[in-house]
């Protein structure tokens, strides 16, 4: 990797854009120093390339979220462009960090994001931060830790490659030497092993759980050692012997085996005897069975003989019921119907008696009241007389109650025309007030439309300009920067074209002098001793020209001739464009610049434009903006108040003319209108009051009293004739209830008299019943007469007896016979023998399953392991041949704590130490060199890669920690060399072509700093760019190329020296 140029923007202390960094100008030379004042930016631009490579910075300390610029305004961007070339290719990679800035509408913050792209000469751009990081790493080969101990020592970081650990140096060489291979092996033995292990873990634990289920029987006499056998592999959890194990268990299935055929013996005996007892069991039983029923039935027969008597008390019961209730009781209803209808008759006749005396009470009192309602007629007729002398009143009442209501309606209007007169006198004299306060807001405002026309110019003078300003900063300043930006690019393609011009005339040049040497080279073998030379004429020719091993033909010196002047016809248009991107930018300037300066020395802005840039009057442009913005704002405020002033005034003068005419003589004329209501109305009062004398005094004050009385004396004149004829009615009603109830008690008597007739006779009947079925009398019949589902249960209940009467002795009949000579047998003995031989079976057939179940699964699982063994010793040897290698390989195995990979890179870094000694010996005047521990093999801590380093002066070795800052920094510096030549040698793809080094030079003494100078400047001699951060004066007065930065108030600026 080798930088091209680089292009800061708002990084750091840089507040724009920096003129652009062009490496290749450093080329000729190799070495070049960046100076300037502390915190001016210097070690930003080292940042810079590495924020552009790896998107972090290169200082421990910093961030890249701090990355944007404090200096810089909102409308420039923050970004890093950086180009490099690498193995002949050209890259561009660019990135803009994230950071805050206004919103260029409207009031708050917007949060940029961080972007990031990568170009490979005309490909198409990667976008994306995540992948520029990847595609960055996978070209150089290098991480950014890496790239920084290879590439970039920054500042105060030069001894952390020096005292690197091994871990960290074994990261490094890993990449450098490509030995990822090694690291790779390991890692995949470590799988395998891990795999392998889990493996035979897996079969093992398989094979322990399949053992588990294992079972012997405790009596066994292997019991014992299978017992201890499960306990030793439960107890360490695995394995020891795989074939003891099946041996074991195979000793118990056989030992089963045998026990299995045992037990099947012993119950074909035990069951055969089982059975014989059953049989015998059976025949007992049944003989029991029939002696038993025979005696069952003879007591049978006795209960049967005990209830005879029984039931022939319930079959005379029986009879007695059934003429009881089929014959005697429906003449009995019958009778006892006809009873009840002769009560009801008879109580009929009872209330129709009391009906009628009621009746009559009733009539005799109706009489009475008739007569006395009618004594009260007299009463209604004075009444009458009453009404019709008000009814004759009612007009006078009303003519004194409208007279009244007219007074009295008089009267209030008298008030409110009073009050209304009052309230006129007040109008009149705030009407006095305010014209006199017209007066003087009139004279207050009669200057406002002076003023108002005054400031309506001014603000067209602000818009005016503001209308220029914004057209400027719209339109003319974005120009610019596509101006600019084009100019940038027109230049970039310049120096571009201008790099491959100067490379196709140095390969033009390169090939006519190798055919000048080929010219020379087979003219000399032409050439004799003696005879001349067609070119000089020499006879002697003592030092011949050789023919060189490379050649070039004419034609290819000609197609190298035509590439060249091709890119000299590129160059010189890219040139034109160039030129004339730059004087259109240049005219546009010189336009804006005049125009800006015409508008800051506007009176109503007044800025001071001498001697200032371009830039400087865009910034005071931007703030003349906001001022005029401002003063439009206060002056629109100002017009707005003298506008509502004016508004003020013209209503003022239209109030005062009309209050001075139109409302003064409104007040007057209503003022006249009052006095002249009130002398009317005072006129219609007395004439009332006239009238209600001429109407003198009546019975009641209102007609409203009086109405009342009169509707009262109607209501009761009312009441006494509705009384009269409701009484009239009452005695006309009693009557006719009289009579109506004397002729119903007839008809009752009558009735009654027919009734008692027929019920005499059915009695007769009934008395005639009772004899015919032998009852004393009807009371000793009532007991009997029951429902018929009772006379239903009983003779079912005497059927049944008959029946099992019949079967009893049909029964016992058969039994006495099937018994004849036999006796009762003991079952229980019988029993008690066979539930002891019945359990001795039971406890033979347990044991056979139990045996055999226990068999089935021993020998299931003793297959299953079987099967497994196989596995299981497969697994084992696999898992410790692979323990074997990955011991050997990680650095386990013997003494050695070094692994393969290790191994491998203390051959390379043997040699970059080999060259850092090359730098080391000579800028420490041959006291240092640096060596690799070589002591620590067996040690538990890995120092394989560590350093030490040896004083030549006394001839003893320390640690490099050891050293002191000065000869830290040559050691480092000589290290950091080292490993850059050694990847610039290597095969691995890594190239590192540049080398920036960030201060450290303070330590060092003049001796040592001549020494160290004298390192770099041979090592940038060697195509490789190497870059210093320094103060020293020393530094600054032997390089000539130089970058320098310098700080300012308004951030920093750079220049670029190159000592031509």
């Amino acid at each position: 990797m080798k930088p091209i140029k680089l292009v800061i923007s708002a990084i750091g202390p840089y507040a724009d854009i920096i003129p652009e960094i062009d490496f290749t100008r450093f080329e000729d030379k190799g070495l070049f120093l960046i100076t300037g004042d502390t915190g001016a930016g210097k070690t930003t631009i080292f940042d810079a390339i590495c924020y552009a490579l790896y998107g972090q910075t290169s200082g421990r300390y910093r961030k890249t979220g701090d990355l944007r610029s404090e200096y810089a305004g909102d409308d420039v961007p923050s970004f890093v462009e950086f180009t490099f070339s690498h193995q002949g290719k050209m890259y561009r990679v660019r990135r803009e960090p994230e950071y805050n800035r206004s919103k260029k509408r409207g009031a708050g913050i917007i949060t940029e994001p961080e972007k990031a792209s990568f170009q490979k000469e005309m490909n198409t751009p990667i976008e994306g931060v995540k992948q520029v990081n990847s595609a960055v790493k996978e070209l150089l080969h290098i991480d950014y830790d890496q790239f920084k101990q290879i590439a970039m020592i920054a500042q105060g970081e030069f001894q952390q490659l020096l005292n690197a650990g091994t871990d960290d140096r074994t990261k490094i060489l890993r990449t450098l030497f490509k030995t990822e291979g090694y690291k790779d092996i390991e890692s995949r033995l470590n799988t395998r092993l891990s795999q392998n292990k889990e493996d035979k873990e897996r079969i093992e634990q398989s094979i322990i759980q399949h053992f588990n289920d294992i079972k012997c029987d405790e009596s066994d006499e292997l019991y014992d050692e299978f017992t201890d056998l499960h306990n030793q592999i439960n107890a360490g959890n695995t394995i020891l012997d795989i074939n003891y194990l099946i041996e074991v268990t195979n000793k118990i299935i056989d030992s089963d085996e045998l026990n299995c055929e045992k037990y099947k013996q012993q119950l074909k005996e035990s069951k055969d005897e089982l059975d014989k007892l059953n049989e015998k069991y059976n025949r007992a039983n049944d003989n029991n069975k029939l002696i038993n029923r025979c005696e069952q039935l003879k007591i049978e027969k006795q209960e049967l003989d005990d209830r005879k008597k029984e039931i022939d008390n319930i079959v005379i019961e029986l009879n007695k019921q059934k003429n009881a209730t089929r014959n005697i009781k429906p003449q009995y209803d019958t009778c006892d119907n006809g009873e009840v209808q002769l009560k009801n008759i008879n109580d009929k006749i009872v209330k129709g008696k009391s009906d009628l005396l009621a009746a009559e009470e009733y009539l005799e009192k109706a009489k009475n009241d008739l007569e006395s309602q009618e004594s009260k007629q007299v009463i209604a007729e004075e009444l009458k007389r009453k009404v019709d002398k008000l009814d004759g009143e009612e007009t006078k009442y009303q003519l004194k109650e409208q007279k009244l209501s007219e007074l009295s309606k008089y009267e209030t209007e008298i008030k409110d025309f009073t009050k209304k007169k009052d309230d006129l006198d007040k109008q009149e004299i705030d009407l006095d007030n305010r014209i006199q306060e017209l007066k003087v807001v009139i004279a207050d405002l009669e200057g406002s439309k002076d003023d108002l026309s005054k400031f309506k110019v001014l603000n067209d003078r602000f818009l005016e300009l503001n209308k220029s300003i914004c057209g400027i900063i719209q339109d003319q300043l974005p120009k610019r920067i596509r101006y600019k930006e084009e100019l940038s690019k027109n230049q970039g393609l310049y120096k571009e074209l201008s790099q491959e011009y100067d490379s196709a005339v140095e390969k033009y040049t390169l090939a006519e002098r190798l055919m000048d040497r080929c010219r020379a080279g087979l003219l000399a073998e032409k050439l004799t001793e003696g005879i001349k030379c067609p070119v000089c004429g020499s006879t002697h020719h003592p030092e011949l020209a050789i023919l060189p091993d490379d050649s070039v033909s004419e034609e290819e010196l000609n197609n190298l001739k035509n590439i060249m002047e091709k890119a000299r016809n590129k160059k010189d248009e890219a040139t034109s464009k160039a030129e004339s991107s730059n004087a259109t930018l240049k005219t546009l300037e010189e336009y804006l610049k005049e125009s800006i300066i015409k508008i800051l020395d506007n009176e109503l802005v007044a800025y001071n434009t001498d001697n200032k840039s371009l830039d400087d009057l865009t910034d005071d442009l931007h703030i003349a903006k906001e001022l005029v913005e401002r003063n439009m704002k206060e002056n629109e405020n100002i017009i707005r108040k003298l506008s509502s002033d004016n508004i003020r005034l013209e209503k003022a003068k239209v109030d005062l003319n009309k209050s001075q005419d139109d409302e003064k003589n409104t007040i007057t004329k209503r003022k006249q209108d009052l006095l002249s209501a009130i002398s009317d109305i005072e006129a219609k009062i007395k004439s009332n009051k006239d009238v209600l004398e001429s109407i003198g005094e009546l019975s009641f004050p209102d007609w409203k009293s009086a109405q009342n009385e009169r509707d009262l004396a109607k209501k009761e004149i009312k009441e006494i004739l509705e009384n009269i004829k409701k009484a009239q009615e009452n005695k006309q009603t009693a009557e006719k209830n009289v009579t109506r109830y004397k002729s119903s008690l007839d008809t009752l008597n009558g009735e009654y008299v027919r009734n008692n007739e027929t019920y005499e006779q059915e009695k007769e009947k009934l008395i005639n019943l009772i004899k015919k079925y032998e009852f004393g009398s009807i009371e000793e019949a009532i007991p009997y007469i029951v429902t018929e589902k009772q006379i239903n249960e009983s003779e079912q209940y005497i059927n049944e007896y008959n029946n099992n009467v019949a079967a009893n002795e049909a029964q016992l009949k058969q039994a006495v016979e099937d018994t004849e000579g036999k006796q009762l047998i003991d079952i229980q003995a019988i029993a008690e023998k066979l539930k002891i031989q019945n359990d001795e079976v039971e406890d033979l057939r347990r044991g056979l399953n139990t045996t055999d179940n226990r068999l089935r699964i021993n020998k299931d699982k003793c297959l299953i392991i079987s099967k497994k063994k196989a596995q299981y010793e497969k697994t084992s040897k696999e898992k410790d041949i692979c323990n074997k290698l990955y011991s050997l390989v990680r650095g386990g195995a013997g003494n050695y704590k070094i692994t393969l990979e290790q191994y491998v890179q203390i051959a390379g870094f043997d040699g970059i130490i080999a060259a850092a000694n090359r730098r080391l010996v000579p800028m420490s005047d041959g006291q240092f060199e640096l060596y690799r521990k070589t002591d620590d093999f067996g040690k538990q801590k890995n120092m394989v890669l560590a350093l030490e380093v040896k004083d030549n002066n006394t001839g003893h070795t320390r640690p490099v920690g050891s050293l002191s800052g000065g000869e830290s920094f040559k050691a480092s510096l000589s290290l950091a060399l080292g490993l850059s030549d050694t990847v610039s040698t290597n095969k691995g793809g890594i190239q590192m072509d540049a080398l920036f080094v960030d201060e450290g030079f303070g330590t060092l003494d003049r001796k040592s700093m001549d020494s160290a100078m004298d390192v770099l400047v041979k090592l940038s001699g060697s195509n490789k760019l190497v870059g210093i951060i320094s103060h020293r004066e020393e530094l600054m007065e032997n390089i000539p190329q130089q970058i320098k930065v310098s700080k300012s108030k308004s951030g920093s600026t750079i220049s670029i020296e190159t000592g031509v």
